[in-house]
């Protein structure tokens, strides 16, 4: 028997596959991850409940494979445009100044699936890796807060596992500094820049995780259930304008810009933008009077669609930019 070590020696790599089912390890990207980073892979059981003249309890036989876990990570400015290929899929990328590229993903209209597969090996402790094949992102969280750094949650579902693989012994990080709070500024169309305490935006692609078919244990390559659905949660002090526009109605269109002090090349520094572009407050919005000084919750729906800076005449959720040094994220 064997023990798993020091938890420090964990580590998580992944690389984009081409196609599902088919693991690939020739040029995988280590990921600075946090803890609570998991896969876990989970056999269900099949039970059997037989009327054999017996008082024993039978034997399950092994059932569905389910592979599900979180990568969780500060928002590493040069790893963002990985994941973000993982999440929506191929990028349209132009060139911008000084080496420089810009890379927008829009909210998928028309295929039945977005994002990228990719396979993720794992390591807990000092033990040999565990290799997690044609995994997808199914959901994306982004955290901010007003002191720290932001924190990005990438929710996982993969097709299999593998174990005892290999490990490596030469690792290499990005040394930028992470995406923080003070590089962060939330706007609206109309409102100018909003200065809240805390933003969270979730992103659930709303896939069908349940593809189970017949003649194959391991699960089929998810696909839209339905539309993506688009929240938005944020802090700040209270005003009255937001509970009106919650009993109107009123439809927001906001943008969420982080700015790096890090270069992507010559005075050109990393950045990220999120336009969403119909954003509805929870009409039930309310602010409970107290001896302090007030602040209130929004919950936005931001799954209502509009256009945006490169939709054209295509109204989407969401539009996500990056400006980095990679020149292209393809499918």
């Amino acid at each position: 028997m064997g023990e798993m070590g020091l938890g420090a020696d964990s580590y998580l790599r992944v690389q984009k596959e081409s196609v599902y089912g088919t693991a690939v390890t020739g040029a995988m990207t280590l990921l600075p991850v946090k803890e609570g980073t998991d896969l876990i892979h989970n056999v269900q059981n099949i039970e059997n409940n037989n009327l054999i003249s017996s008082r024993i309890k039978q034997a399950p036989d092994l059932g569905r494979k389910v592979s599900s876990g979180s990568i969780i990570m500060d928002m590493h400015p040069s790893l963002m445009g990985t994941l973000f290929n993982f999440i929506f899929g191929a990028a349209s990328s132009a060139a911008g100044a000084s080496s420089t590229y810009i890379h927008t993903w829009l909210q998928e209209l028309t295929a039945v699936r977005d994002g990228s597969i990719f396979t993720a090996m794992l390591r807990r402790g000092t033990e040999l890796e565990e290799q997690f094949s044609s995994c997808m992102v199914s959901k994306v969280i982004i955290e901010a807060n007003n002191e720290g750094n932001t924190l990005i949650t990438c929710e996982i579902f993969a097709k299999d596992r593998a174990t005892d693989k290999p490990v490596i012994t030469s690792f290499s990080y990005p040394s930028l500094i992470p995406f923080k709070f003070c590089h962060l500024v939330v706007s609206e169309a109309g409102l100018g820049t909003i200065y809240p305490d805390n933003v969270t935006l979730e992103i659930d692609m709303n896939y069908d995780l349940e593809r189970f078919k017949m003649g194959d244990c391991t699960p089929q390559q998810p696909l839209f259930n339905g539309i993506p659905m688009i929240k938005m949660n944020m802090t700040l002090d209270a005003d009255q304008q937001f509970i009106d526009a919650a009993i109107a109605h009123t439809s927001y269109d906001y943008t969420l810009t982080w700015t790096n002090t890090e270069l992507a090349g010559g005075a050109v520094p990393y950045s990220m933008v999120f336009e969403l572009p119909s954003c509805r407050i929870n009409p039930e919005t309310t602010v409970p009077i107290s001896h302090e000084r007030l602040k209130m919750d929004l919950e936005l729906d931001c799954s209502y669609g509009g256009t945006t800076t490169g939709s054209g005449t295509d109204s989407v959720q969401f539009e996500a930019r990056i400006y980095d040094a990679t020149a292209t994220y393809t499918a």
